[in-house]
C-alpha cells in the first residue's frame, strides 16, 4: 500500500491487481469474475457499502490509504463466513496503535503542466490541479494496555468535463456540428433544432472533487484473554454528478449538472475473547450511515426542466430531478471458533437492520424520447404535432421509508485429515425481511406482497492436498446468494401505482402531452399509460455456483507459482417480463440495406401487436430468468527478495457470458429483447475481458554497503515501483434506432424496438456485445528518494506518473449501427468507430503526474 503508485491514493484501485478482476466501464467499480454490481465491501469485518444501489462505489472507498493496514480481495471461493454477495468480497483492515509512537505527515500536488492532453478532448487539457494531504498518529495511551490511532486526510481536485455529441443520428462524423442532412423537416424547423443542439456540443464543464476524512481507533488489551477496540470514521465528499470525473461524455449529459454530496459515517465496537486454550469468540457491532444528495441540473435551456433524449443522446436537462438516498444500518456479527483434535470448527451469526429513506420523484417534469432528428425538429417547432417515441412522467409522494432486516448463520469445519490432506466443509443460510407495500392494486394482487425466499442455503466445500514439500493442490466448490438491493425493493414497494404513479405514453395515445409540456395532474393521465411492477410468487435471490482447481508450486525460497481454473455459473438472475403484452401471433420481415443503399438481406421476427389490459401500460413481473457463465485460467507469480526486489504478476484468460444485458426497468432489472423468452440475449458480458496481465514490482537497490553520508543521501535510498496492466478490449452492443411504426396494418404497442415490445433495441442480427474498443496498455510508476534525517525520522520525496507512456486507448465505440424506418433497416455511417476514453477504466486517460512528500517517524 505504501510503495505502489496509486492515483489520489484510492486504495480500492489496487483490487484490480487481483486475478479474475477487471474494471467496469459503466460504473467505475471492480468487477469480480464478471460481476460488477453485487459485490461485498467490508471494513474490519463490518459491511460498509450502500446496499440501496450497490453498483456505485462504496462510500468508505474514500477511507484514506494511510488509515488502511491492508486489504484482501476475494474474487471467488470465500469461506462460509462471507455472504450476501453474488461476486467477490473486499475486506479492509484499519491501522492501530502500539507501544511506540508512530506517525506521518504527507502531501501531493499536481497541475495542468504535469498532465497531457486527452485523445478525445479536442485539444483541451481537462486537468487543472489537485492537492491532497493528511497526517496520522498512533501510539500508547497506557503501555501494553491501551493504544490509539488517528488519521485525517483531504483532497481538493479540479478538472473539466467535455460535453460531446458524436451519435451519427445527430452529429457529423467529425462530431463538430449537427448533421442537418439527417433532418427531413422544413429548413426552418431543422435549423432551429440544430441551433438548440449545437449550443450543447463540445462544451467544457467545470468539475471539482473535494473530500475530507477522519478516522480514530482505540484498542484495549484488558488481559491476554480479552481485547476490545472501538473505531469511527467520518467522510464528507463532493464529486461531479452522473459522469466519470474529468472525461469526455460522447452522448451529452454534462451540462448543468452539479455536484453529488456524500456524507458517510462508520463506527465499530469489537470484542475478542479467548475461552480456554482452544476456543475464541469475536463479537462485532457496527453502525453505518450514508447520505447521497444529487441536486437537479441547472442548464438554462429554452425547453425548461424537462428531460429530452434523441437516439440515446441527452439534449434536455441532464439531471432534471433532485434526489436524496439515505441508508442507516446497524450490524451485529459473532463468530465462535474452537478446536477439537484435528477439527477446527467455526460458527457464527450475522444480523443487520437497514433503513433507506428516499426522496426522489423520477421525471416529475416529464421526459421525451425521440428516435430521430427529424421527429425532434417537428416537435421543437411548436404547433400541434406529436412525433416523440415515448413520454414518461411520475406523480405522487417523493418520500418513502423502507426497512430491511438481513439474517445469516453459518458453520464450517476445517479437518486436518492427514499430514498431507486438509478438508473443509460448511454451510451458510441467509434470510431477508422487507417492508411490505402500504397499498396494493386490487386488480393485480401480486403488488400486495414482496416475497422473501426461505431456501438461501449455501454449501461450501474445499480441500488442500500436499503432493510434496513444494507442491499443493487445492479444489473448492460453493454457492453464493446475493441480497435484494434496496433499489429493487423500492421499485416493488412503489410498483402498485398508488403511492407513486409512473406512466409511459406514445405520441399517438389519447391525451398524450404536447412537447415540451408535462401532464398537469394524475387525474389527467393518458388512457392506458400507467405502469406497474411486482415480484413473482416464487421470486428468489440470485446466486452463483463457484468451482476452482489450483496447483501451487514453490519454485525456490522467494518465488511461488500457481496455476488455477475458475468456473462460475450465475443462476436465477433477476429479469423482468412485461405480462401486459399478449403473445405474438404475427411475424414481420425487415429489408436490410447495405451502405450503398442496395438490398442485401432480410430479417424476420415475431412481433407483439396488442396489450392484455388496455387500461395499463407496462406491467412488469420480476422473475428469475437470467443466467451467466464465467470461465478463467489464471497464472500467478509472487517473488520476494527482502528489501531489494518484489514482484507480483498475474495473467487471467477469461470469458464472461450472460443473457441479462438488456434495457433496465425500475429497480435495475433487465428486460428480455423478446418478451418472456429467456436466453435470447445470450452473449459476451459487457465486463468480458479475454486477456488481462498485471505486473506490480518494487525495486529498492542498495549499490553500496558504506555508511557514509554520501552513500546514505545520494547512492542508496532510491525506490522504483510500477504497476503495469496489459488488457484486451471490452465489448459493447450494437443498437438500432427505430423510427415509428414500421409496417402497414401492424401496430406496435411500443416503437422503441424492432419487435414492438419497446425493450432492448440491439441489432438482432448481430451477436450481443460484438463491438470492441481498444486494448489497454497502462504503466503507472513511482520514483522515490528516502531521506534519513535521523534514525527514527525519515522523509520520502516521490514523483508519480500515471499512464507514464501516455498510451491513450479508447474505451467507448459508436454503438448506433442501424436505423429502421418503414420496415427498411439502413446502416449508419461510423458504426463501431472509437468515440471516447473513460477515466472509469483503470483510473486514468491521458498521462498525469504528481509530486509528493511523506514524513514518517
Amino acid at each position: 500500500l505504501e510503495q505502489l503508485p496509486v492515483r489520489e491514493r484510492r486504495w480500492t484501485d489496487l483490487s484490480l491487481l487481483a486475478p479474475a478482476t477487471t474494471g467496469s466501464r459503466a460504473h467505475g467499480v471492480p468487477a469480480h469474475h464478471g460481476e460488477e454490481s453485487l459485490n461485498s465491501y467490508l471494513t474490519d469485518g463490518i459491511a460498509t457499502a450502500n446496499l440501496y444501489r450497490p453498483s456505485e462505489k462504496s462510500g468508505t472507498a474514500r477511507l484514506p490509504m494511510e488509515a488502511i493496514a491492508g486489504f484482501q480481495t476475494i474474487a471467488s471461493g470465500a469461506s462460509a463466513e462471507f455472504g450476501g454477495a453474488l461476486g467477490g468480497t473486499v475486506n479492509a483492515v484499519t491501522r492501530g496503535g502500539g507501544n511506540g509512537f508512530h506517525g506521518s505527515a504527507y502531501g501531493s500536488f499536481s497541475n495542468s503542466s504535469l498532465a497531457a492532453t486527452g485523445r478525445y478532448t479536442l485539444g483541451n487539457n481537462l486537468f487543472r490541479n489537485s492537492n491532497q494531504g493528511g497526517w496520522s498518529l498512533g501510539g500508547p495511551i497506557q503501555r501494553d494496555k491501551l493504544f490509539f490511532f488517528a488519521n485525517m486526510e483531504l483532497l481538493d481536485s479540479h478538472r473539466e468535463g467535455l460535453n460531446r455529441i458524436t451519435n451519427p443520428v445527430i452529429a457529423s462524423l467529425a462530431g463538430d456540428k449537427v448533421n442537418t442532412a439527417n433532418c427531413t423537416a422544413t429548413i426552418a424547423q431543422c435549423t432551429a433544432a440544430a441551433k438548440f443542439i449545437q449550443s450543447q456540443m463540445n462544451v467544457l464543464v467545470p468539475q471539482a472533487e473535494h473530500w475530507v476524512s477522519g478516522l480514530g481507533r482505540v484498542d484495549y488489551r484488558r488481559s491476554e484473554r480479552n481485547m476490545f477496540n472501538i473505531e469511527a470514521n467520518v467522510i464528507r465528499a463532493r464529486s461531479p454528478q452522473a459522469s466519470p470525473y474529468g472525461s469526455v461524455a460522447e452522448n451529452g449529459g454534462l451540462l448543468g449538472t452539479g455536484s453529488t454530496r456524500r456524507e458517510t459515517q462508520f463506527g465499530k465496537f469489537g470484542w475478542t475473547s479467548a475461552l480456554g486454550g482452544s476456543a475464541t469468540n469475536e463479537l462485532r457491532l457496527g453502525v453505518f450511515h450514508d447520505r447521497i444528495m444529487d441536486p437537479a441540473s441547472a442548464a438554462s435551456l429554452s425547453t425548461g426542466n424537462v428531460a429530452i433524449s434523441i437516439a440515446g443522446v441527452t439534449v434536455g436537462q441532464a439531471h432534471p430531478d433532485s434526489s436524496l438516498v439515505t441508508e442507516k444500518r446497524g450490524q451485529l456479527a459473532d463468530n465462535f471458533r474452537f478446536q477439537i483434535n484435528s477439527h477446527t470448527i467455526t460458527a457464527g451469526v450475522d444480523w443487520s437492520k437497514r433503513r433507506n429513506v428516499i426522496d426522489e420523484l423520477r421525471y416529475a417534469n416529464g421526459a421525451y424520447t425521440y428516435s430521430s432528428l427529424t421527429a425532434f425538429a417537428l416537435d421543437f417547432a411548436g404547433g400541434t404535432q406529436k412525433n416523440y417515441a415515448t413520454y414518461e412522467q411520475t406523480f405522487g409522494n417523493s418520500w418513502r421509508d423502507l426497512h430491511t432486516t438481513d439474517f445469516g448463520a453459518f458453520v464450517q469445519d476445517s479437518w486436518q485429515f492427514s499430514r498431507n490432506l486438509r478438508l473443509s466443509a460448511g454451510v451458510r443460510w441467509e434470510k431477508g425481511f422487507y417492508t411490505q407495500p402500504d397499498y396494493y392494486n386490487t386488480t393485480y394482487y401480486k403488488t400486495r406482497t414482496i416475497t422473501s425466499s426461505n431456501i438461501n442455503a449455501d454449501p461450501r466445500l474445499g480441500l488442500a492436498y500436499r503432493l510434496d514439500d513444494r507442491t499443493v493442490v487445492r479444489a473448492g466448490f460453493g454457492t453464493y446468494h446475493s441480497r435484494m438491493t434496496g433499489e429493487l425493493l423500492d421499485a416493488l414497494y412503489l410498483g402498485n401505482g398508488a403511492y407513486q404513479t409512473n406512466i409511459s405514453a406514445n405520441s399517438t395515445q389519447s391525451s398524450a402531452p404536447l412537447f415540451p409540456k408535462a401532464v398537469t395532474s394524475v387525474t389527467k393521465l393518458p388512457a392506458g399509460t400507467m405502469n406497474l411492477i411486482y415480484g413473482g410468487y416464487k421470486l428468489r435471490n440470485a446466486y452463483t455456483k463457484q468451482s476452482s482447481l489450483a496447483v501451487e508450486r514453490r519454485l525456490n525460497s522467494t518465488t511461488n507459482l500457481s496455476i488455477s481454473y475458475l468456473g462460475v455459473r450465475g443462476v436465477k438472475l433477476l429479469t423482468a417480463n412485461d405480462t401486459n403484452l399478449t403473445a405474438p401471433t404475427r411475424t414481420a420481415t425487415y429489408t436490410i440495406y447495405n451502405a450503398n443503399g442496395i438490398k442485401s438481406d432480410t430479417f424476420t421476427t415475431d412481433v407483439w401487436t396488442a396489450k392484455t389490459d388496455v387500461a395499463y401500460g407496462h406491467i412488469y413481473q420480476v422473475e428469475n430468468g437470467g443466467a451467466s457463465w464465467y470461465r478463467a485460467l489464471i497464472v500467478e507469480l509472487n517473488k520476494r527478495m527482502s528489501r531489494s526486489f518484489d514482484l507480483h504478476a498475474t495473467y487471467t484468460w477469461s470469458h464472461a457470458i450472460d443473457d441479462v444485458g438488456g434495457t433496465l426497468v425500475s429497480g435495475g432489472v433487465p428486460l428480455y429483447s423478446y418478451n418472456g423468452v429467456n436466453g435470447i440475449d445470450r452473449g459476451s458480458s459487457s465486463t468480458d475481458q479475454r486477456h488481462r496481465a498485471v505486473f506490480d514490482l518494487v525495486w529498492r537497490p542498495t549499490p553500496s554497503q558504506s555508511t557514509s553520508g554520501f552513500t546514505r543521501y545520494v547512492v542508496n535510498g532510491w525506490e522504483i515501483s510500477t504497476i503495469t496492466t496489459l488488457a484486451s478490449a471490452q465489448p459493447q452492443t450494437a443498437l438500432v434506432v427505430v423510427n415509428g411504426q414500421q409496417f402497414s396494418g401492424i401496430t406496435f404497442p411500443y416503437t422503441g424496438s424492432m419487435n414492438g415490445t419497446g425493450a432492448w433495441s440491439h441489432v438482432p442480427f448481430y451477436p450481443v456485445n460484438s463491438l470492441y474498443s481498444e486494448p489497454s496498455y497502462m504503466v503507472n510508476a513511482r520514483f522515490a528518494r528516502t531521506l534519513p534525517f535521523t534514525e527514527r525520522i525519515q522523509g520520502k520525496l516521490m514523483f508519480e506518473a500515471f499512464n507514464l507512456l501516455n498510451m491513450q486507448y479508447a474505451t467507448g465505440v459508436n454503438v448506433y449501427a442501424y436505423t429502421a424506418t418503414g420496415g427498411i433497416v439502413r446502416p449508419l455511417a461510423g458504426a463501431g468507430d472509437l468515440s471516447s476514453a473513460s477515466a472509469y477504466v483503470n483510473g486514468t486517460t491521458a498521462r498525469s503526474c504528481q509530486v509528493a512528500f511523506r514524513l514518517t517517524f
